[in-house]
């Protein structure tokens, strides 16, 4: 997958991979989690912001709904700093 050899190499990762993970959201939520751990990663980005989003959603379809909502929050906190509202949690 381009996220295992990205890590590997030490090189930037990227936030995306090649393949389907239908069905493995577990395996999701781990490989997000090393993205947003791994050196390199840059802090205050977009695509950070879109990870933090993604990795929540995945937390709640796994009804770990404290992690989603720390994820969520810190991704919002993100997105009003950069002032870039890409995926906004739905509010009702």
């Amino acid at each position: 997958m381009a996220v295992t050899l990205s890590l590997d190499c030490g090189r930037r990762p990227r936030f995306g991979c090649s393949g389907s993970s239908a069905g493995h959201i577990g395996e999701g939520r781990q490989w997000l989690a090393a993205l947003l751990r791994a050196r390199g990663t840059v802090v205050h980005s977009a695509a950070r912001a879109k990870a933090l989003f993604t990795a929540g959603i995945l937390a709640f379809y796994q009804r770990d709904h404290a992690a989603g909502r720390q994820l969520h929050e810190e991704g919002l906190a993100l997105q009003r700093q950069l002032k870039t509202f890409v995926y906004l949690p739905a509010v009702e």
